[in-house]
């Protein structure tokens, strides 16, 4: 028996892509414009993680209070979300 007709569906030498592979579609930054990126980041992730510990802050000392919070502290919490993804964002070159 032949050894090349034993399997037909399975190619030798498989066709080569027409398409060109790329290697990343992130340019690459010089290096003093990425550490300026990154310490941006690392200040809007600060600034996330102070806002949402500040907003568990006024939930746990008024809990027991007769007034209402819940606007303060869900706009709080929804700017520190947005502040440590923007964060995230600077920091991973996004």
């Amino acid at each position: 028996m032949n050894q090349q007709n034993r399997h037909p569906e399975i190619e030798p030498n498989p066709p080569v892509p027409a398409y060109e592979v790329q290697s990343s579609p992130v340019q690459e930054l010089p290096p003093e414009q990425h550490k300026r990126l990154f310490r941006r980041g690392i200040l809007w992730l600060g600034a996330g993680v102070a806002l949402m510990g500040l907003s568990f802050c006024v939930n746990y000392c008024l809990f027991h209070s007769e007034q209402s919070f819940h606007g303060v502290m869900y706009t709080m919490t929804t700017i520190g979300a947005v502040c440590i993804t923007k964060g995230m964002g600077d920091i991973l070159g996004f």
